[in-house]
């Protein structure tokens, strides 16, 4: 009677620790399921942050190339500008380095007036 007793008790110890673990697995999962959720909502959040940077990156670089673009387009016009700069002063130049006609150069002008003095060059002249 002995290890009847000794042996239920020992069923019944088994038991209650038996009980006791499943409650600990339950407690266990349901962390993992809260665990999971999170995971879920990370990886969500990491293709969403993902997406978001990709078309920054699209943009940025659509943005460089149209500036990249612009930049070339007021080099050119610069380079435009100077050479017709370049050819007007040359224009000019030639312009006031013309001889006189030589009815104004005898001394009496077809009209009276006086003639203007010539413009210096600023270019030359420092």
């Amino acid at each position: 009677m002995r290890w009847s007793s000794a042996l239920k008790i020992s069923l019944v110890a088994t038991g209650l620790i038996g009980l006791a673990g499943c409650a600990d697995f339950e407690s266990i999962r349901l962390q993992l399921d809260d665990l999971k959720s999170q995971v879920a909502k990370l990886q969500n959040e990491t293709t969403r942050v993902t997406t978001a940077a990709n078309a920054a990156s699209a943009y940025a670089t659509s943005a460089a190339a149209r500036a990249q673009k612009a930049v070339s387009q007021v080099q050119s016009e610069t380079r435009a500008n100077a050479t017709a700069i370049a050819a007007l002063n040359d224009k000019i130049d030639r312009m006031f380095k013309r001889p006189l006609s030589k009815s104004s150069s005898s001394g009496q002008a077809a009209n009276s007036e006086p003639m203007a003095a010539p413009l210096r060059d600023e270019r030359t002249t420092n």
